[in-house]
């Protein structure tokens, strides 16, 4: 039988068990100290699942010879597979190393194949080689069946055009995905910077000043006294604001419109895209603004666009803007600046301390965040004018980070693109 999904019909085709030699590894008994903490690489599945490079020159285990005898080593240049536990994950090995039993590795006949192409070959075919795992507990790949698996053969040199090409793609890859970590963290150092005076304060009702702890405005935290009526900044927070004297606390309901969700009968909901968005929680959160997956023709509760949305049912505290106006249910608050304070500003303030915001739940069953949990919320605030001064830093850096992302996508797609291409003659 053989195994074949699109191929060419430009370039001959070959089996894989044709120009490559498949070998899998092993692992020597856990239990006998003289096998391991030696000198031998030794690679697992597990080590690869966030694994970004093509080749890999170290592991996090080592073998000793003895305990080799008891697994196989693969020569530098060897395409390492997974076949189980999950099968797909590839790597070449940048030196030589040993694998345990959850690889099929492959050795080319360099006369024919490039390792480099057989390893983008192996990206391209991940889905379609896990339809072919077999297994009840888990699925596997084996060896017979990768060795009838065909691959195109276009001539060397154009094999290593195909890898050139490709691997200049996964370059821009790398660099954007540099230039994303350090806007995030030029971003994160804005945030921390302009707001060093904002962070959240909360006066408690009673059944919450036995546990709850005040994060500080320069992040220290302090327990509460069981009879607080209010967090009490630490001197390190006073320091802070210090030197922002014209900085007022304000009660969040007093300068915000607050919306909770609710969930209407879930029969008017659909995927047509009839009626409004509708969004229930974090998991249609994206990275600034919530993709959409169902609607809702009668929502209950409406989130207007520019809203800040926040979780406060578990998971809670995560926050999105509504990018247009939307159904909200219950899982989401939706929080609207009034007349006088810049809407920017309260969503900045609300992400820089969003890891904070889980200390406002309450429950036993699962946590949630109530309404006069948010009414009460302190909410330092500059003037307007220092407020808008501040979004507009932070907005041109958030936008560097957003233009960023975009590019992003558009890096996978075109890798997507020329990978399938590559491989159908097209490119």
């Amino acid at each position: 039988m053989s195994y074949q999904k699109n191929m060419s019909n430009n370039w001959p085709t070959k089996k894989l068990g044709e120009v490559t030699k498949i070998e899998g590894g092993g692992t020597p008994s856990t239990k006998n100290p003289l096998f391991w903490n030696g000198d031998v690489l030794w690679l697992t599945p597990k080590e690869l699942s966030d694994f970004s490079g093509r080749e890999i020159f170290d592991t996090e285990r080592k073998i000793t010879s003895e305990g080799l005898k008891h697994s196989k080593l693969f020569p530098a240049g060897a395409v390492l597979f997974t076949s189980r536990a999950p099968i797909g994950y590839v790597a070449i090995a940048g030196i030589q190393m040993a694998t345990n039993q959850g690889f099929k590795n492959f050795i080319c006949n360099e006369k024919v194949l490039n390792n480099g192409f057989l390893y983008y070959f192996l990206k391209l075919k991940t889905k379609y080689l896990q339809s072919l795992g077999r297994g009840a507990t888990f699925t596997e790949i084996s060896r017979s069946i990768l060795a009838k698996v065909d691959i195109p053969l276009p001539p060397l040199e154009i094999q290593k055009q195909i890898v050139e090409r490709l691997d200049k793609i996964v370059a821009a890859q790398k660099l954007n995905d540099d230039l994303i970590q350090k806007a995030d963290e030029l971003f994160q150092s804005l945030l921390h910077k302009e707001l060093n005076s904002a962070g959240p304060a909360y006066t408690p009702t009673k059944q919450h000043t036995n546990k709850l702890e005040y994060v500080g405005m320069s992040g220290s935290r302090s327990k509460t006294p069981a009879d607080a009526s209010a967090f009490v900044k630490t001197s390190e927070d006073k320091k802070a604001m210090a030197g922002k004297k014209d900085w007022e606390v304000k009660k969040l309901g007093d300068i915000a419109e607050i919306i909770m969700g609710q969930s209407p009968p879930s029969s008017t909901y659909n995927e047509r895209g009839e009626g409004l968005p509708f969004f229930q929680g974090k998991a249609e959160f994206g990275e600034i603004y919530p993709t959409p997956l169902k609607y809702c023709p009668k929502p209950t509760r409406i989130a207007e666009a520019g809203d800040i949305l926040m979780s406060v049912r578990a998971p809670v505290g995560n926050i999105n803007l509504a990018k247009e106006r939307s159904g909200i249910g219950r899982g989401l608050g939706a929080i609207r600046a009034r007349e006088g304070i810049d809407q920017s500003f309260l969503y900045f303030f609300f992400i820089k301390n969003e890891n904070s915001w889980s200390r406002l739940s309450v429950g036993s069953t699962f946590l949630a965040i109530r309404r006069n949990n948010l009414d009460n919320l302190k909410v330092p605030l500059p003037p307007i004018k220092t407020q808008k001064q501040i979004v507009a830093k932070l907005s041109a850096a958030q936008d560097y980070k957003t233009q960023l992302l975009a590019q992003k996508s558009k890096l996978k797609e075109l890798f997507n693109s020329v990978l399938a291409k590559s491989f159908n003659g097209q490119a």
